[in-house]
């Protein structure tokens, strides 16, 4: 872990010079077209007034919600990074550093190992200043060092450029593109236990556009995903990741139309193409085709609680005949409550097909709900409670598995520049093959800088 120190200052030197240019991280290995282009790029105001020197910021009982934001994400102008101007540009530079300790490292059943971990991540954010379109960048890198088992050592690399483009009022097109340098965690389905962590590169490049007329908001876009796995090295010898190599390609198109203020229903309909590069080592070509469809509400009740509930079907055909086609209705919700001004209550449910490449798997068949609670205790003081259960079925096998996550957290905000985090999470996960149950607790500790 020590030979890793030194290179630390030279890395942060590197991601905060003005000339890198590039802003906010990227997802980790998760094909979501909508998710990742659909995201509108930051506009930043003008410089923030801050208060008079010495004086005291008290919780306000009397603050009020902000429409579909919830309190952790609210903006807080007195412990916000005001970055350094570069023209139309704003350059926020950020470091975090991270003290975080598992009590079973490998996600194992029994013979559990646990070990400290010192996570470095420098990183810097660049976006624009301009009163029409937007053009945002982020490059961050993440060092993780391990205090006993420096074989888990891992070096991650994130790069993202985002943009928007204001046709006109009523009309935007967004763009997105991404390249990742990531690490496979240990408990993931799909780790084959190597001596080292699997890693893999994804390169990511969408489209979107979003128009509005009166009651009525269009969206369409396209995306593609483009995986590339190294090979890794077991005890048994070497495993040659080819076979996992994948594009993964989608479309979609989304209708709403607001009945009321407060109500409104949606239609979407999105198609999905994944391509192997190679047939597995038991010779199953994974390459897939598949849509998925959804009918949903849209709730909006003055503010204090925002969100969509929806139903649909699913499908995906293989094109291999050894492999399980899926079919299966789909459901699920994501709503926002804003129980006060302090305190926020999120609801997520979902379900969905993941990728896998398990052996003999087709698909995992996800149903998931997660409630997150936010609290205000003071204007710089945040804590936040998760709780979370996915039932994971695994098509084409008997496996399944229940898995259960509890988690703790807080957040005290210094000032702009420093901000101190912590957070201690529980995951058990339950499974009918008996070797793939685990129970986890990972604990950290948190240091930002930001200027």
């Amino acid at each position: 872990m020590l030979g890793v120190l030194p290179v630390v200052p030279v890395i942060f030197a590197t991601a905060g010079a003005p000339s890198v240019g590039f802003a906010q991280q990227s997802n980790t290995g998760q094909s979501n077209t909508e998710q990742s282009v659909q995201t509108t790029p930051v506009e930043t105001n003008n410089r923030r007034q801050l208060p008079p020197t010495g004086q005291r910021i008290t919780p306000n009982l009397k603050i009020e919600p902000t429409r579909g934001v919830s309190v952790e994400n609210r903006a807080r102008e007195s412990y916000t990074a005001q970055g350094i101007r570069l023209g139309a540009f704003i350059v926020l530079p950020t470091i975090r550093t991270k003290l975080v300790y598992n009590d079973n490292l490998f996600a194992t059943p029994d013979q559990t190992i646990d070990d400290f971990i010192l996570d470095l991540e420098p990183g810097v954010r660049v976006q624009s200043n301009w009163r029409n379109h937007a053009l945002n960048a982020s490059l961050s890198r993440k060092i993780g060092s391990y205090f006993e088992r420096s074989a888990e050592d891992y070096e991650d690399l994130n790069v993202l450029v985002d943009g928007r483009y204001d046709v006109r009022k009523d009309s935007k097109a967004f763009m997105r593109l991404g390249f990742n340098h990531l690490h496979e965690e240990r408990g993931s389905v799909d780790d084959v236990t190597g001596k080292n962590p699997t890693t893999y590169n994804l390169y990511s490049a969408g489209l979107r556009y979003e128009h509005r007329l009166s009651k009525i908001r269009l969206l369409g876009g396209v995306g593609a995903d483009v995986y590339r796995f190294d090979n890794t090295e077991t005890s048994t010898g070497l495993i040659f990741s080819d076979e996992r190599d994948r594009q993964e390609y989608s479309a979609d198109v989304r209708g709403e139309y607001r009945f009321f203020e407060q109500y409104g229903a949606f239609v979407s309909v999105e198609g999905i193409d994944v391509d192997y590069d190679i047939r597995t080592a038991a010779g199953l070509l994974r390459s897939s085709n598949g849509y998925d469809i959804k009918l949903g509400a849209l709730i909006d009740l003055t503010g204090l609680l925002d969100g969509e509930v929806y139903g649909g079907y699913v499908r995906r055909q293989y094109t291999d005949s050894a492999l399980t086609d899926i079919g299966v209705p789909v459901f699920g919700a994501s709503v926002l409550w804003n129980v006060s001004g302090l305190t926020t209550l999120e609801v997520d449910l979902s379900r969905g097909i993941a990728e896998t490449t398990s052996i003999g798997v087709s698909g995992i068949l996800n149903t998931s709900l997660d409630f997150v609670v936010n609290h205000e205790l003071k204007r710089n003081i945040l804590l936040k409670g998760e709780l979370g259960y996915t039932d994971a079925e695994f098509r084409g096998t008997n496996r399944s598995d229940d898995v259960y996550n509890a988690e703790l957290g807080a957040i005290y905000l210094l000032n702009q520049n420093f901000s101190l985090e912590a957070s201690l999470k529980y995951t058990d996960r339950s499974s009918s093959t008996s070797t793939q149950s685990y129970e986890q607790t990972v604990g950290s500790l948190t240091f930002v800088v930001k200027m």
